[in-house]
């Protein structure tokens, strides 16, 4: 599957206080933007953003296109009613962040711990995950299409009303997942999954 990337060739290194276009931040949190800060009603356009911690910084109605977030601390962020086009989250703490009614486009997910992260009734349009912790993460009524999982644990998701035929699980801890039959169907596990998923709908397997 293919994903566009982030343009970000032009940035150059900016405060929240001044721009957030074609801009990079790093490591720290800067004088304009301390514990307690807000950015409200904004577009994050062709940005970059290493080692920032988002901890006691307020994101709200944020959209984001062309950025890029690597080793940053975004756990329990929301990012409802967003829009999100070509955007990459490295190596990035995210447990508990929210994507409700949030349309991702183009978006990439690699080594991020993003347990209990939720895309209630998101639209999601080629994004991929790899490597990474989304146990727990709920899809609910989400609007999938072009979705990539290699490699991620998913111990613990909960999974209602979100068709995934075709979406390719076969890489990809399941264990502990609770998933209705209407998202079920048409999803692609290899052998052993298909094991346990059988087992987890209450069919009694004679060994």
């Amino acid at each position: 599957m293919k994903i566009a990337e982030p343009d970000v060739k032009q940035c150059v290194d900016g405060d929240f206080g001044k721009a957030v276009e074609q801009s990079a931040f790093y490591n720290e949190i800067y004088t304009s933007a301390q514990p307690g800060a807000s950015v409200f009603d904004l577009t994050f356009e062709s940005c970059i953003f290493k080692g920032i911690d988002f901890s006691e910084i307020k994101l709200e109605c944020v959209d984001m296109v062309d950025v890029v977030f690597e080793n940053c601390n975004l756990s329990n962020k929301k990012f409802n009613k967003q829009y999100l086009s070509r955007v990459k989250f490295s190596n990035c703490r995210m447990t508990g962040i929210s994507f409700i009614d949030s349309t991702l486009k183009d978006v990439q997910f690699i080594g991020c711990r993003a347990d209990y992260i939720n895309f209630t009734q998101a639209n999601l349009k080629s994004v991929s995950v790899a490597e990474g912790n989304f146990g727990s993460m709920l899809f609910f009524e989400t609007k999938i299409k072009n979705l990539y999982l290699n490699k991620v644990d998913l111990y613990g998701a909960e999974i209602v009303n979100t068709p995934l035929s075709d979406v390719d699980f076969s890489k990809c801890r399941l264990e502990g997942i609770r998933i209705d039959e209407k998202s079920l169907r048409g999803i692609i596990i290899d052998k052993f999954q298909a094991h346990n998923l059988v087992k987890m709908l209450g069919v009694k397997i004679k060994e």
